[in-house]
């Protein structure tokens, strides 16, 4: 992950000569692990939203789950992943 934050750091009139530096294999797996980034972090953005309720209060954490996994998705498509392979969160540590 420190390889990604590096770039994720980095600003875009930077990328062209960083990417340019990287072979395939290397960009396919940095492209992976920042989408996976950013698939997380939207997440969890949106479970924080719900949970701090944007002044209606504390939402639950079964909305904020919800919310979170519709935030994650609106990622996934505009990063355009497959939707066969989600990043769910359950609902309970349990939840499977």
């Amino acid at each position: 992950m420190d390889r990604a934050q590096e770039f994720i750091e980095t600003p875009p009139g930077e990328w062209e000569r960083d990417v340019d530096g990287l072979d395939s294999g290397l960009r396919d797996s940095m492209a992976c692990e920042i989408g996976w980034i950013a698939e997380r972090a939207a997440q969890l953005a949106g479970y924080l939203a719900k949970r701090h309720g944007g002044g209606c209060g504390d939402q639950g954490h079964e909305t904020a789950v919800k919310a979170a996994n519709v935030a994650g998705k609106k990622v996934r498509f505009a990063l355009e992943y497959n939707s066969y392979t989600p990043l769910v969160l359950p609902l309970r540590r349990n939840d499977t």
